[in-house]
């Protein structure tokens, strides 16, 4: 009964006007922002190796920033 009730809700918000169904395919969609990023000289492997290795120092810089602050607060 449940899910007939849920597959009513879904049905009642995607069958009315104004609900569109995406034109470009998922496949299109990537190999769009494939092209994208290619013409911006983007390599998406170096991208997210940095973008990882930004986050890393981040990470240790807040831990590091935090020891200081306790050492200042205990002093």
């Amino acid at each position: 009964m449940a899910f007939a009730l849920h597959m009513s809700q879904w049905q009642a918000q995607h069958d009315q006007p104004g609900y569109f169904y995406p034109e470009v395919s998922l496949a299109q969609a990537r190999e769009k922002r494939a092209d994208k990023i290619a013409s911006q000289g983007i390599v998406p492997v170096e991208q997210k190796q940095d973008d990882k290795r930004k986050q890393q120092y981040s990470v240790i810089f807040d831990a590091v920033l935090y020891w200081c602050f306790q050492r200042i607060r205990r002093a």
